[in-house]
């Protein structure tokens, strides 16, 4: 099912607040403050803010100001943001900043159609596809790479998701409604064995399905 033109118009005004917050600009005559750099009036800024018009004609000046891609201000689409950043040896980098939601196993479905409501999200850095989705771990089964309510981010199109019996990184799967990371192995059966060795391998359903590899751990961000 496809969103409303009015529900387009509230997330593009969610995510203006979050770049706007981002700069760490005032909350107080902040209208004021951007109408200026645009040379629009105050409350045309007040009616983006409200959700009320998308000003698309002015979009990559205002996701420059707020320092923002304006694929991703305007309809979500990749990161949030590209930063420069230094290596070791001093070469420039790219660096991307996604913001990636977090959700339930039982959102898997809609998220892969046309996204469920979410309510949280979390701030990870690396080159992810625009798929890229999190949840949160219940368990210290990822110990010690990772620990119970830490944030798990899965890109469903990394190369390793596709080879998941040689994939390095932790391999998710969805069986039974639930989220299983671990690797991904077979003895007669599909199994998902626990990085902490104190946990057992879980045999899996034959309905299973590999639903990504985690690339990053992240952080709630709502």
């Amino acid at each position: 099912m496809k969103r409303s033109r009015d529900e387009d118009r509230q997330a593009f005004s969610e995510r203006l607040k979050r770049a706007y917050a981002l700069t760490g600009g005032a909350d107080y005559g902040k209208y004021s403050e951007l109408g200026r750099a645009f040379n629009v009036t105050p409350h045309a800024v007040k009616r983006w803010f409200l959700g009320e018009t998308v000003p698309t004609s002015r979009i990559n000046e205002i996701a420059e100001y707020l320092k923002v891609r304006p694929e991703w201000l305007l309809s979500n689409r990749g990161p949030m943001r590209e930063v420069e950043a230094e290596s070791p040896s001093g070469e420039a980098l790219n660096v991307q900043i996604h913001r990636v939601p977090i959700i339930e196993p039982s959102e898997y479905e809609t998220l892969q159609n046309d996204g469920p409501s979410v309510s949280s999200y979390c701030l990870a850095m690396g080159n992810f596809s625009s798929q890229t989705f999190a949840y949160q771990l219940r368990d210290n089964a990822l110990v010690p790479e990772a620990l119970s309510g830490m944030i798990a981010v899965v890109d469903p199109l990394n190369w390793e998701a596709k080879t998941p019996g040689l994939s390095k990184k932790p391999v998710v799967v969805l069986d039974n409604n639930t989220f299983l990371a671990g690797t991904y192995i077979w003895h007669g059966n599909p199994m998902i064995e626990p990085r902490n060795r104190e946990y057992r391998p879980v045999q899996l359903s034959d309905n299973h399905k590999v639903v990504g590899v985690i690339v990053a751990f992240s952080q709630r961000d709502t």
